[in-house]
């Protein structure tokens, strides 16, 4: 199970963005490089340690040290947008 340290490790969250890039050279991607990929359903996903995660679960990974026990909503309604601000649990 992935932890708070073990993501922090790996990517860093920039919270007023809501972009996660790597910190370190993953998967052939340097560090620095924007981590992410849209889905067809408008979410932002990415693979940590070989596991399919949403970008907004671990943005409350990464700022509260825990998974969301719920789903989280996105405020304005935009799926892309995983600012720590425009993220609540439902």
């Amino acid at each position: 199970m992935l932890t708070a340290e073990r993501l922090r490790e790996l990517l860093h969250y920039d919270q007023d963005t809501g972009v996660f890039t790597n910190r370190v050279m993953r998967g052939g991607a340097k560090a620095g490089t924007v981590v992410g990929t849209s889905s067809a359903r408008g979410y932002v996903g990415m693979r940590v340690d070989r596991q399919w995660y949403l970008a907004h679960n671990l943005a409350f990974l990464y700022m509260l040290c825990e998974m969301p026990p719920n789903d989280v909503s996105h405020i304005n309604g935009k799926r892309n947008d995983n600012r720590w601000r425009n993220l609540q649990r439902v």
